[in-house]
């Protein structure tokens, strides 16, 4: 090779290439070439490792969770006219304290002496029922006493029965006697007869003997006399003691009949007693409503347009209680889709109206100024209303988060945004996700969630 075919390197910048001068690229073309690429690159790592949080979004107001705690309205029970107004618009209460005072105008409660004139009416009726107490009382010791005497006279009536019976058996004895005296002095008679007649008795002699044949008969027959009186006697006496068994259970039922008629009138009285009791209780029960009452503690608000001597209708509402203490919560609502992939216990971030806040869906540790909660109820059925629609869900503050603001910050009745947490997922596949519109994936209960500290107003 000859030194004039050998040929020298030069640079491209060389005057001798200047058709490639004119088709370099430009520096900055380059630079942005080198730019585009490493976005690239950075942007499939980052949908490769960069996670996401998959949310479901509601929207809702913040309310009261405990029924016990909302604001609750003050209502008259009766008609009748305003008398006074003790309260103003704004002004704090206490449970029991009067609210206002109004003068029934039902013709029934119309007279003031009503209470005293049916006090009286129960008092009079008790004397009443006292009395016919009293009355039974006595009658109970008259039948007590009736049978106590019944007792004693037939106990006397049954001694003398048993007295004429003793003497009965006596005569009876008596009587076998006489009747065996006669035939002896029949006997008697009819051997001094025969003796006479033989002459060896006198006359004198048999007429003693027919004399006292005669005494006999006659003593005999004043014997069967005196038996047949004796068992009249006894029945006599067992009559007198039937008597007295009869007398004493008419007696006895008499009282008895007494007793229940005026256990009957007590019942009576007993009934109208209770009937009046009732009215004075309803009278008291009506004059207590005249007075009405704050339910609970708390501000009166919405207090209506009222002048004195107005009527007031049964169930007006007169003024609104709001109690000073409230579980506050947050009543969020969700699509029928959202709805089955959030339970109780799944964090939420919360951005109430009126308080500045940076949120980040998916990143939640770069969102600012929202507020943590925890859900505790979800509503098995949908909410439909003219401006609500779904299901509701009810959001309490978490206490693992920054307290929510003060009440007289965040009122009732403020808007809310609320992001609830799901699983955490790659960036690849929510984007792949959203591109072929599937539902999320369930929360993971108990997962910690990054956040930011909240800007204080």
């Amino acid at each position: 090779m000859t030194p004039s075919s050998i040929q020298v390197w030069k640079s491209p910048e060389s005057p001798m290439f200047k058709a490639y001068l004119l088709t370099r690229p430009p520096r900055l073309v380059l630079v942005f070439s080198l730019l585009m690429v490493f976005f690239l690159v950075a942007v499939v790592a980052a949908l490769i490792l960069v996670p996401w949080r998959q949310t479901v979004v509601g929207q809702g107001q913040v309310a009261v969770f405990d029924p016990i705690d909302r604001p609750q309205t003050v209502d008259a029970q009766i008609k009748g006219r305003l008398a006074e107004l003790l309260v103003r618009e704004g002004q704090a209460v206490e449970a029991g304290q009067v609210i206002a005072k109004l003068e029934d105008r039902d013709s029934k409660y119309l007279d003031p002496q009503q209470t005293q004139r049916l006090r009286n009416q129960i008092e009079a009726l008790e004397d009443k029922k006292q009395a016919a107490l009293n009355g039974i009382e006595a009658l109970a010791g008259q039948i007590q006493a009736i049978r106590q005497a019944r007792v004693a006279k037939l106990a006397s009536a049954q001694a003398k029965v048993e007295l004429s019976q003793q003497k009965l058996a006596v005569n009876r004895q008596l009587l076998a006697l006489g009747e065996q005296d006669l035939k002896t002095a029949e006997l008697q008679q009819a051997r001094i007869t025969m003796l006479q007649e033989a002459g060896l008795k006198s006359q004198r002699d048999l007429e003693l003997t027919i004399q006292k044949r005669v005494e006999a008969e006659t003593k005999l027959q004043k014997m069967k006399g005196d038996l047949v009186l004796d068992q009249q006697t006894i029945e006599v006496a067992q009559l007198e003691a039937a008597q007295i068994v009869a007398e004493a259970n008419e007696k006895t039922q008499k009282a008895m009949e007494s007793s229940a008629k005026a256990r009957e009138n007590i019942a009576s009285i007993e009934e109208k007693i209770e009937k009046l009791s009732n009215e004075a209780g309803s009278l008291k029960v009506r004059r207590s409503l005249q007075t009405i009452v704050a339910p609970r503690s708390g501000l009166v608000v919405n207090l209506q347009k009222l002048g004195l001597g107005q009527l007031i209708k049964e169930g007006q509402t007169i003024a609104t209680i709001v109690p000073k203490n409230q579980s506050r919560g947050v009543e969020l609502y969700l699509s029928g889709l959202d709805a089955p992939l959030v339970e109780t216990g799944v964090k939420v971030r919360l951005m109430f109206e009126g308080f500045p806040a940076v949120p980040f869906a998916g990143w939640n540790w770069a969102s600012v100024g929202t507020f943590g909660g925890r859900v505790v109820s979800v509503d098995p059925v949908n909410t439909k209303s003219a401006d609500k629609t779904g299901y509701r869900i009810w959001v309490m503050p978490d206490a693992d988060e920054p307290a929510w603001p003060a009440e007289d910050r965040l009122r009732i009745g403020s808007k809310v945004n609320g992001w609830l947490m799901l699983n955490e997922v790659p960036l690849y596949y929510e984007l792949w996700r959203q591109l072929n519109a599937f539902p999320a994936q369930p929360a993971s209960i108990g997962e910690k969630v990054k956040t930011k500290p909240v800007i204080r107003r």
